[in-house]
Order: structure tokens, then C-alpha cells, then sequence
């Protein structure tokens, strides 16, 4: 039976009793999956209001205690409960949690006390929902990551929604082995998956963990050095630019999967890497995972720069989409790792997130070639079976602890690709230096401008470069100082020689005519004015675009005309104001 689904957030219905919701809550732990596709738990005892029974996907087990409300003598027996479990020894049939059905707040001071600090005193997982607002809460369910927790809310949540559930007559052995046609205890397919679960709950997803750790701090440290969305952020920290791929910078098509333009870019693919990224890493294994999730990342990017060759991008949807296309790739495989009930559920429903994701990549600022790039990478290294060359299922007997050579070359191999992720993501930290986005620049140096008799104040790390063919004049020198790229300011300087005693009133008109031609936008919005600065006449003009503001600053000495354009982002520090304008002002001419 499928797992019912609410939208309403204030939980299932309430429950009249404690032993009503006990009761539910057992059919919905023994009936309420597939038992060839997710085995239920198990029945192993019935003592009045005390139900013990084994756990879907494990060995452990669970005791269920009805507490109806008042029944003090319910409560001091279940404080007494609770002293012998943790006195004795963890053997298999000791419950190694306990749920309490009822019993109100006392109940839940006898689990605290018996818990401890967080928990942390008792070797049980204890639990406590109530029939009213029918909600599971537990001692150590702080830490998060709780599979039990997560299997309980499940289980109330089946409970409160499943008519059978809540009509469920009586939880005797007899009526349960009717129920659960548990007659053929030889059935190989409730076996194979029995297995499968087994071993695959006790793996821990902890490579799934670090790199989405490692996408939190760097997202964490994108918003400190400037902000997720800002330009000059997102290049100095290793987006993808395919001009600097081209130009050698080549750990950017690994670094750029793990930066994040946005909280909502990076929280969808956090979430997208919780989904997708467990199941994988639990099936394949930690070593195979990672070799899946390095090529797909660095096939997602390659594919981005040779198609796109202009433009940022970051994020880290191609090695998701390689991770989504090999899961589904995996259950139409015919040698598959799966249980054949798990096949079918995935065949049916495998394709569902690669069709929604597919529709979302086609739309603006998307990067199309990224998603598919990686999706291919994922589907070819499962689809051929070179990830899956001596790769056991897991519900085969458990093979001897001697890693063979092809186990060490993966682990090889993924070692090496784990220190290269973390060289690529450093690397341009080292070089660019994102937290100098934050300050005001410190250290100023005085710079020649080539072949003029000019020199410039500027920012060290700032060097004005020489842009032949970019003259406004057929004498002038042009400089660019900054780029709007790894920057948050830049200036555009010419100097240049004007005989036609051209003044600065014709040279406003001439500003006025058509700034479009200067590649400054549509004309309206600017703003004109004629200063006095150190005993000369400058003509400045000021414009706003979105995101950018741009200052022309124009003045002339004999027949030397020397003209800068300032732009600034709208998104830089406020560190950084003024400072495009320093360096407009801070050009000297020697005699």
C-alpha cells in the first residue's frame, strides 16, 4: 500500500484512545508498505497495553506502550519499564526503542528523565506521540537525522489517513499471520528484500553529507565575501567562465559546482542531493558514488563551456542530474542491484523527475547544457556498467573484508578525486582573493598609463591594461582599470590629443546626441553638469542602469582631452564606493 500523503499541516486526526492509536499505529507498521517492495516489522509479543515488535529494514526492536489518560498505574509501570531496559544488557532481544502511545506530559517527564540529557544517558530511543494531536517527539530527535524518528512519523501519518488502519480489529498473532499471509516463509522475493533493506539502512550516506556540508560553507562564505548573486563574488571564488576555461583556469569546471547563485538555487539543489544522493550512495558504495558524482559535475561543466562559450555559471544541477539519470538508468538495467519490486517501482516512477526537470531547464537563466552534460555523463557510466564492474547486490552474502585490486583502485581513485574537488574549490580562492570584496581597498599604488605622459592612483591588484582598438579618437590611448567580472568597479580611461579646439560644451552635445553609440544604454536618465576641480572645468554625466552606475567624467589642458568612465555595481560592498571615483580623479599629467 502506498504511503498517504496530507498537505494539511496541523497532522492526522485525532485518535479517541491510546490503545485505539496503538493499534492503528502497529497495522500501519506490519501492513502499511509493499512487503516485496519495503518489508513490514514483524509481530513478536502482545502483554495487555505492550506490543514488541522488529523493525521494517532492521533487526532492531521496538516496544509500543498504551497509556490511556490518568492511568497512573500505567505510568509508574512504564517508569519501572524503562529502569530494566537500560540496566540490561544490549542483547537482539532487547528493544533497543521505545514508543509511548498516551500518557500526556507525565509520560513525557518519565522519558526525559530515563533519557537523560538529550537522550544522551540511555542506549533506547525513546518516543512519545499523542492521540490527540498525533505527533511524534522523541529524546534525541534534536541531532535531526533520526531513522526512527523518521519511521514513526511515517507510521502516524499511515495511521491517521488509512481507513483500514484506524478499523484495524486487534493486534493478536493469529489475526496478524492471517492478515499478513505469512503462511510461505520461503518467499524469495519478501527474502531478497528483506536483505536489501537490511544492509542497505546500515550504510550512512556519508559522502552525501560532506559535499553537501562542503556546498553550505562555501555558500556561507559566498554571502560573506560580497553575496551569493554578486558577479565579482561567484568568479573569484571559481564560477564558470568559459573564456578563462579556454584561457587554462581549468579548476573552475570543478569549483563552479559548488557555488550557488541565490539561497533558492542552493536550497533546491541541496534538497535535490538529499533525494537523489543517499539511495546512490547507499547502492553503489562510497567509492563508486563519488567517481559518479566528480564525472557527472565535470561533464555538466565541460558541456556548459563548448556549447555556451559565453556568460557565469555555477551550481551544482549537473552532477544532480547525473545522480538522477543513473538511478533510473539503474532500475532498466538487466543485471540490476535491485530488489525486482523496487525495478518495477522505480520504472514506473523513474521518469517522472527527469521529465520536470527537463521542462525546468528550458527556462531563462538556466544552464540547459549543464543539466544534460552531467545527466549524460551519470546515465553512460551506469547504463555501460563500467561503475558497476565488480559490484555486488546487497542482498548477496556478505563477501570476505579483503578488498580485492579493483576495490583499492576505486578507492584510489576516488581519494584522488576527492583531494582534486578540494584543490579546485581552494585554488581560486587563493588567487583571487574574494574576501578583499568586502574592505575598502587598503594599499594604493601610483601607476604609468603606457605611452602617455600620464600616471594613476589605483588599488593594488587593479593594473590598468591597454585595450588597442578601442580609441575614441584616431590620437587617443584607451586603459581599462578593473573588470565588471572579477571587480566590483571599473574604469575605462583616454587620453588623447584634440586640435579642432573643440570646448567642453561641444563636447556635452556631442555626450548628448547619442549615448546608445557608446554602448551606455538608451539615452534618457543622464545627468550633466560643469564642474570646477583643482582650478579646471570638468564636464561630468551621470547615469543609472539596473544594477550598474556609470559616471563620465571629461576635461581638457591645451589640446589634451582626457575622459574616464566609472562603473560601479549596484551589488558591491559599500566598502567600495567612491572608489571608481578616486581613481577618475587621481590622473596626473607630467610636463
Amino acid at each position: 500500500m502506498p504511503i498517504p500523503t496530507t498537505n494539511d499541516r496541523s497532522g492526522p486526526p485525532p485518535f479517541p484512545t491510546a490503545g485505539a492509536l496503538q493499534q492503528a499505529l502497529v497495522y500501519s507498521l506490519l501492513f502499511g508498505v509493499d512487503s516485496r517492495l519495503l518489508p513490514g516489522a514483524r509481530l513478536h509479543e502482545v502483554r495487555g497495553r505492550e506490543v514488541l515488535l522488529t523493525l521494517p529494514f532492521s533487526d532492531e526492536r521496538l516496544l509500543i506502550v498504551a497509556i490511556e489518560e490518568g492511568d497512573s498505574l500505567g505510568l509508574h509501570a512504564l517508569e519501572g519499564t524503562l529502569r530494566m531496559l537500560n540496566r540490561e544488557a544490549t542483547g537482539p532481544e532487547s528493544p533497543r526503542a521505545v514508543l509511548v502511545v498516551g500518557g500526556g506530559e507525565e509520560a513525557r517527564r518519565a522519558l526525559r528523565k530515563a533519557g537523560g540529557f538529550l537522550g544522551l544517558r540511555s542506549r533506547l530511543r525513546l518516543f512519545q506521540v499523542d492521540p490527540v494531536a498525533p505527533r511524534v517527539w522523541g529524546t534525541r530527535r534534536t541531532f535531526g537525522a533520526d531513522d526512527h524518528g523518521k519511521l514513526l512519523d511515517q507510521a502516524v501519518l499511515r495511521a491517521g489517513l488509512d481507513p483500514m488502519a484506524r478499523a484495524f480489529p486487534g493486534i493478536t498473532p493469529a489475526e496478524v499471520a492471517r492478515l499478513a499471509h505469512r503462511d510461505d516463509p520461503e518467499d524469495p522475493d519478501r527474502e531478497e528484500a528483506r536483505l536489501f533493506w537490511n544492509v542497505f539502512r546500515s550504510r550512512r550516506p556519508w559522502v552525501t553529507f560532506g559535499l553537501g556540508g562542503l556546498i553550505v560553507v562555501l555558500f556561507g562564505l559566498q554571502t560573506l565575501w560580497g553575496g551569493s548573486e554578486f558577479t565579482s563574488t561567484l568568479f573569484r571564488m571559481g564560477a564558470s567562465v568559459p573564456e578563462r576555461v579556454f584561457a587554462g583556469e581549468f579548476y573552475r569546471l570543478f569549483s563552479a559546482a559548488f557555488l550557488h547563485i541565490g539561497p533558492a538555487h542552493a536550497v533546491l539543489n541541496l534538497w535535490a542531493l538529499a533525494v537523489f544522493g543517499p539511495f546512490l550512495e547507499r547502492v553503489l558504495g562510497p567509492y563508486r558514488y563519488l567517481v559518479l558524482y566528480a564525472c557527472s559535475a565535470l561533464f555538466g561543466s565541460l558541456a556548459s563551456v563548448l556549447v555556451r562559450r559565453a556568460g557565469l555559471s555555477a551550481g551544482a544541477s549537473g552532477a544532480i542530474w547525473g545522480l538522477m539519470v543513473a538511478g533510473a538508468v539503474l532500475a532498466f538495467r538487466r543485471e540490476s542491484l535491485l530488489p525486482e519490486a523496487l525495478r518495477v517501482h522505480l520504472r514506473r516512477t523513474g521518469w517522472q523527475p527527469i521529465l520536470v526537470n527537463t521542462l525546468y531547464s528550458f527556462t531563462a537563466r538556466v544552464d540547459l547544457w549543464a543539466h544534460f552534460g552531467g545527466g549524460a555523463a551519470g546515465g553512460l557510466l551506469v547504463g555501460t556498467g563500467l561503475l558497476l564492474k565488480g559490484l555486488t547486490r546487497l542482498s548477496d552474502p556478505a563477501p570476505p573484508r579483503q578488498p580485492n585490486g579493483q576495490e583499492k583502485g576505486l578507492a584510489v581513485l576516488s581519494g584522488g578525486l576527492a583531494v582534486t574537488l578540494l584543490a579546485c574549490i581552494a585554488l581560486p580562492i587563493a588567487i583571487h582573493r574574494p574576501w578583499e570584496l568586502r574592505w575598502p581597498p587598503r594599499e594604493w599604488e601610483t601607476l604609468p598609463l603606457p605611452g602617455t605622459n600620464a600616471a594613476v592612483e589605483v588599488p593594488r591588484g587593479l593594473s590598468p591594461v591597454r585595450t588597442a582598438g578601442a580609441e575614441r579618437t584616431s590620437n587617443a590611448s584607451a586603459f581599462v582599470i578593473g573588470s565588471l567580472l572579477s571587480d566590483p568597479i571599473a574604469v575605462s580611461i583616454s587620453i588623447g590629443r584634440d586640435a579642432s579646439g573643440a570646448t567642453l560644451a561641444d563636447i556635452k552635445a556631442e555626450l548628448e546626441k547619442d549615448p546608445e553609440r557608446e554602448g551606455l544604454g538608451a539615452g534618457g536618465g543622464a545627468s550633466y553638469a560643469l564642474e570646477t576641480e583643482d582650478g579646471r572645468a570638468v564636464l561630468t554625466r551621470r547615469l543609472s542602469r539596473p544594477g550598474l552606475t556609470i559616471a563620465t567624467r571629461v576635461w581638457k589642458t591645451g589640446e589634451i582631452v582626457v575622459r574616464t568612465d566609472s562603473f560601479e555595481l549596484s551589488k558591491a560592498s559599500t566598502a567600495w564606493q567612491g572608489v571608481a571615483t578616486r581613481i577618475a580623479k587621481g590622473i596626473v599629467l607630467s610636463r
